[in-house]
């Protein structure tokens, strides 16, 4: 008996540390709640948006281009060669001896070959200043895309929001009408002279809008949890909700139209990703430019080779390639006689730049309409949602006193259904301009060059 009962202790200690192991992966298969504010999703989509962390590695083999370009200021050619072959074999000197290839060997030979520049008529210079140019136009590609996403975590997160609150003032409508109707019936149970089936029908007819409107709004729920966990890189079966408990106006402090659209031209990564481009281009004026001077560089060169069953030879007019130490270095000058086809470059390099100073001021000025267009829609979201508040509570009053007034047997069917459309539309209306508002200032921060 005493056996028995170990043994039942111990199958049921087993059960336990099996489904205790089993927990985890049962918690893992069913998702996280994940509920995140919305710096917390900001940070989170940066730091997992493949288009962002495509655009660093753009910064990044900039940066490696332009190291290489600063590591070939200084030997930029240094190569060994190393040669391993047959060797005939051959006794004496030069008047007596014969090759013998029927005595083989294997010989080795290692050649050293070495280039530095020393005058390169501002090419290297021109390649650097265009590398690092093009380093800066990459890391600010990486601010624009940043931008990009900061405004669209945003959006999806003030739309979630709306849709909460569009859903929860569904819900109080339907609410409200389930009571309407309720009282109705019992006026019509009561054979009330007041009210008939038509007042039902017409209420009924109504709630059907209302449940059009909160199935809508489930579906636009679930697409947005659904693109915010996408955007975050949850899981799917991650459930994801916003801490925020209701979508409100932003705080945003507005600074005057001048300022704004100076703060764009100065720090949007657009304009500094034109203005070094345009650095790079000029650059390339220079470096074509470069061609019609000559290049003066060191050259240096070592060679040493071993064949053992070879005799080495001396004397100044003999050479055995088998059997060899040599090296040297001289002065060199390299130039292109090609004038014609330099002049051609530097033409085109010149077109390139000057296309690029074009650009450059087309898109600034288009830049400062941007935010002048986005900076007056800021003031009209505004304005609406003081306008959308004042509606909102007429609209409210209304529905109150009405359905007062058709509880109290003084109001018809007609009047109640009205105010309830009334307030319906315009608490959707209210929370729609409060979401425009802040997708607005959203907008505004991203065309200001702010994150």
């Amino acid at each position: 008996m005493g056996s028995g009962m170990i043994h039942s202790e111990s199958c049921r200690r087993t059960v336990v540390v099996v489904a205790l192991a089993f927990i985890p992966a049962l918690a893992s298969a069913q998702g996280r709640v994940v509920r995140m504010t919305l710096q917390a999703c900001v940070d989170r989509a940066l730091g997992v948006n493949p288009e962002v962390q495509g655009a660093a590695l753009d910064a990044r083999a900039a940066e490696a281009k332009l190291g290489e370009v600063k590591a070939s200021r200084f030997v930029p050619h240094f190569e060994m060669t190393q040669f391993f072959g047959p060797s005939p074999e051959a006794r004496g000197d030069i008047s007596t001896a014969r090759s013998n290839w029927k005595s083989l060997s294997v010989f080795e030979r290692t050649e050293f070959s070495v280039v530095q520049p020393l005058y390169t008529s501002g090419k290297w210079s021109a390649a650097r200043d265009a590398a690092a140019a093009g380093v800066a136009a990459q890391t600010a590609g990486v601010g624009r895309r940043r931008a990009e996403v900061v405004l669209r975590v945003k959006e999806l997160y003030y739309g979630l929001l709306l849709a909460k609150q569009l859903y929860d003032a569904a819900v109080e409508s339907q609410s409200d009408l389930k009571e309407a109707r309720s009282k109705l019936l019992e006026k019509i149970e009561a054979e009330s002279e007041e009210v008939t089936y038509n007042d039902l029908y017409k209420l009924d007819t109504f709630a059907f809008k209302v449940d059009q409107g909160l199935h809508r709004v489930e579906k636009e729920m679930a697409l947005a949890r659904s693109a915010f966990k996408t955007a975050l890189g949850l899981a799917p079966a991650d459930s994801f909700d916003v801490a925020a408990e209701g979508l409100e106006q932003e705080a945003v402090k507005v600074e005057p139209l001048e300022v704004c659209v100076a703060r764009a031209l100065k720090e949007r990564p657009e304009v500094r990703q034109l203005a070094a481009g345009i650095e790079a281009r000029r650059a390339q004026v220079r470096l074509a430019r470069s061609d019609y001077y000559p290049q003066v560089f060191l050259a240096g060169g070592a060679k040493v080779g071993y064949a053992p069953n070879r005799d080495r030879q001396s004397g100044p007019f003999v050479r055995d390639d088998f059997n060899v130490r040599q090296a040297g270095a001289v002065i060199g000058l390299r130039q292109s006689l090609s004038f014609g086809v330099t002049g051609s470059r530097v033409a085109a390099a010149q077109a390139e730049y000057q296309k690029a100073l074009a650009t450059e001021k087309a898109v600034r000025d288009g830049l400062a309409l941007e935010v002048e267009r986005v900076y007056r829609d800021l003031a009209e979201a505004g304005a609406n949602v003081e306008s959308a508040e004042r509606a909102l509570k007429a609209s409210r009053s209304w529905m109150v006193a009405a359905r007062d007034a058709f509880n109290a047997g003084l109001g018809g069917t007609g009047e109640i259904v009205d105010a309830f459309k009334a307030y319906g539309e315009m608490r959707v209306e209210y929370f729609r301009a409060i979401f425009e508002y802040n997708r607005a200032a959203a907008l505004l921060d991203k065309v200001m060059g702010k994150e």
